[in-house]
């Protein structure tokens, strides 16, 4: 099962450079650092958590201020 999730984050994390919409890519890239924080936690792998949670929030932040603001910003105008 752990296996298992360490590739099914490999091939996320690998799918999301194949996006040519930097949204796409974001999106799919946060899906695979979840899996991977997932991953870390079933081994028992602080170092895979940390990072994966970390970049993970990267993108949270990155699609917030891009998708969000922005909507809201152009309603305003």
């Amino acid at each position: 099962m752990i296996e298992i999730m360490g590739w099914l984050g490999t091939a996320a994390v690998l799918t999301s450079f194949l996006m040519k919409d930097m949204t796409n890519l974001r999106l799919m890239n946060l899906i695979g650092c979840m899996i991977w924080v997932f991953y870390g936690f079933l081994g028992h792998d602080k170092p895979v958590i940390v990072t994966n949670a970390a970049i993970a929030t990267i993108h949270v932040i990155w699609l917030y201020k891009n998708l969000f603001t922005k909507k809201e910003y152009k309603n305003h105008e």
